[in-house]
């Protein structure tokens, strides 16, 4: 059941490839603008919190994807992010692809003979 507000169906950007397309790609290329910005919030905070907004807000609300406009608890549940159980095995399953994808990347740089560790080159709130 939808709360007040909010219109039952697709939005006419879900009917609309284009539009749709266009909508979607055009706000990460202007986020992306962010990550030069100069001030005291860095560009790649203040970039996951334009991401989160996008996801959470607009998609569901503006665009009505992926199955019309409802509220966060219903679009949570159609996107399989609710019931996040186990807690545990998400978490460890998380962390292992992590691992893998980062070992894999080290084992690649050490077999092509052009790594080395330069730990001022990564921003620290990456």
């Amino acid at each position: 059941m939808a709360r007040a507000g909010l219109r039952d169906g697709p939005s006419w950007l879900s009917a609309h490839l284009r539009p749709a397309i266009l909508a979607t790609v055009l706000p990460f290329l202007l986020l992306g603008l962010l990550e030069m910005r100069p001030g005291k919030v860095p560009g790649a905070l203040a970039y996951f919190a334009a991401a989160g907004v996008w996801a959470l807000w607009v998609t569901p609300r503006l665009l009505g994807l992926p199955h019309g406009r409802k509220p966060l608890a219903e679009y949570f549940r159609d996107i399989r992010m609710l019931p996040a159980a186990p807690v545990a095995r998400n978490v460890l399953l998380g962390l292992a692809l992590a691992v893998l994808t980062l070992g894999a990347i080290l084992v690649a740089t050490l077999l092509t003979g052009h790594f080395a560790l330069d730990w001022t080159t990564v921003p620290g709130l990456r």
